[in-house]
């Protein structure tokens, strides 16, 4: 089965991820430097892969929160803690 699948960030890991998922699914790309207009890509996608720090997970969730379709699955590889003390999974979990 084919996913829509956007990858947020751009970096080594977003890169390796595109990498290992794009023979078998539809791979979109957003990074801050891209011409995607993030929204309008989440409402496509059935998974939402957050390839980026865990400093801006907070304000990239409240971004698309409103625009994930049901049933979409966002997972982080983010490790750490963000300026608050809460990890990648508590600021998904959140939302």
């Amino acid at each position: 089965m084919k996913l829509k699948v956007l990858i947020l960030g751009y970096g080594e890991m977003g890169h390796a991820l595109e990498y290992l998922l794009a023979e078998k699914h539809d791979v979109r790309i957003w990074s801050l430097n891209s011409d995607t207009i993030l929204e309008e890509e989440v409402a496509k996608a059935q998974v939402i892969l957050f390839c980026l720090p865990v400093n801006p997970h907070l304000e990239i969730t409240r971004r698309i929160a409103p625009h994930l379709t049901e049933g979409s699955l966002c997972l982080s590889i983010a490790k750490g803690l963000d300026e608050s003390g809460l990890t990648a999974a508590q600021v998904l979990s959140a939302y």
